[in-house]
């Protein structure tokens, strides 16, 4: 596969599944057909083929992200529990980068416990928590400058770790303060 076509494949597939993560239920078929509100919804959606956006969906259903009946054109589109992990992976970083410029001179200390017979949920939340910017202090100690408890809260939930991590807010990460200050503040 061509490397334009991997990332076409790549930008679809995060718009549908931030689609089908922001309105559990929607018929995206319908907003095929051009529903009123679709333009402004959906704006990048549109720019690609309904051929696209049915071929994505299909490989989407074989992978198990969603589910929906292949012959009932107006069958509601439903994010399985994988799909909603996987919406909100892309989901995230968008929330991420909303956050503001100045800084409270906190930190954000994510601290997890999850056991061993559950090590896929603690990597793939290792993974999340990495993707959205936050630095790994030990294997399951990070820490990110910025507010984002009900943000943590909601990917714990969904990774089924809520009871395995706390979130604490310090002020001072000791002698590691300055090597994660960099980290964060002088990316130039």
């Amino acid at each position: 596969m061509k490397r334009k076509t991997k990332e076409n494949a790549k930008d679809i597939t995060a718009v549908i599944l931030k689609i089908l993560g922001m309105a559990s239920g929607l018929t995206l078929v319908s907003m095929l057909s051009g529903g009123r509100n679709s333009d402004k919804l959906f704006k990048g959606l549109l720019k690609f083929s309904r051929w696209q956006i049915l071929k994505t969906l299909k490989k989407l259903r074989l992978r198990g992200y969603v589910e929906f009946d292949l012959e009932d054109e107006k069958a509601p589109i439903v994010l399985t529990e994988n799909g909603l992990k996987r919406a909100l992976h892309y989901r995230l970083p968008d929330l991420f980068s909303r956050r503001p410029r100045r800084w409270d001179y906190l930190w954000r200390m994510v601290i997890f416990d999850v056991p061993e017979k559950k090590r896929g949920v603690r990597d793939a939340f290792r993974r999340e928590l990495n993707c959205i910017g936050f630095y790994q202090l030990q294997k399951s100690v990070f820490v990110s400058p910025h507010k984002c408890e009900k943000e943590i809260i909601a990917l714990a939930r969904t990774y089924r770790a809520l009871s395995h991590m706390l979130i604490l807010t310090v002020a001072s990460l000791g002698p590691l303060e300055k090597k994660v200050r960099r980290n964060f503040f002088d990316k130039a």
